[in-house]
């Protein structure tokens, strides 16, 4: 690359057959500046949703549950919909996920409305409200600091709460399971 880069300087009165207008070149570096700024920022925005829709993709994922993946659109599914845009900003990406936790929510205590499940449901509801307020205390630490750490820090609490979410539908899987089983006991012996 840098032979062709070369040439061409060697050779630059052969290619300047018009010349540009004044200050050209000073707003192209500058464009370019501004350009090299904002991958950094995009790819903790990609790799942000990257996660977050790998971790629930594998939440709703469940052979034993299936009637809940009917019931329950993916993440991937809303994305398609709603065709986010990649310059996407944290507060809106932050405001889409919590929709869609709060609509898995829903579905969840539609589908397992018996009082085990419920009681369940809601012990996860009130550890993901605590992680939903330490996120608010990170937002905040973003705004005064601008650390991209705090990005990171804001990532791995949504993963938390997708892990509890994965947790809630295997303990309510097998809950429901339970029930069954117990069911058909009872009617083989009666």
């Amino acid at each position: 690359m840098s032979d062709l880069r070369n040439r061409i300087k060697e050779n630059k009165s052969e290619f300047d057959e018009q010349e540009l207008p004044f200050g050209h070149e000073a707003r192209f570096q500058n464009r370019l500046k501004k350009m090299n700024r904002k991958p950094g920022r995009n790819w903790l925005k990609i790799a942000a949703a990257a996660v977050i829709l790998i971790a629930t993709g594998a939440l709703l994922w469940d052979n034993d549950s299936s009637e809940l993946n009917s019931s329950v659109e993916t993440v991937a599914d809303l994305e398609l919909e709603r065709q986010l845009p990649e310059e996407l900003e944290i507060e809106e990406a932050s405001k889409y996920y919590e929709q869609t936790l709060d609509q898995q929510f829903t579905a969840l205590e539609e589908f397992y409305a018996d009082d085990d499940s419920k009681t369940l449901i809601e012990e996860t509801k009130n550890l993901i409200a605590k992680l939903r307020e330490d996120y608010k205390e990170l937002e905040k630490e973003l705004e005064s600091t601008g650390d991209e750490r705090v990005v990171l820090a804001m990532i791995q609490n949504y993963q938390q709460r997708i892990s509890l979410l994965e947790e809630l539908v295997q303990k309510l899987t097998y809950i429901k399971h339970l029930k069954q089983s117990n069911h058909e006991e009872s009617n083989k012996n009666a």
